[in-house]
């Protein structure tokens, strides 16, 4: 799950990527491995526009 976060320059720029009101916010889905579901459409269309190989 860390990759994910790694993959988009960690949990204050994914915050940022995917308009999270609080950074810290994403440092808790990193702690816990769970990405809010509502998330995933996003990360997925992102990392296809981009050519992410893997997440």
């Amino acid at each position: 799950m860390s990759d994910v976060f790694a993959v988009f320059g960690g949990p204050a720029k994914f915050s940022r990527t995917f308009g999270l009101k609080n950074p810290s916010t994403a440092s808790e889905m990193k702690r816990r491995e769970s990405i809010s579901i509502d998330l995933w459409p996003a990360i997925v269309d992102l990392a296809a526009r981009d050519r992410v190989a893997h997440l």
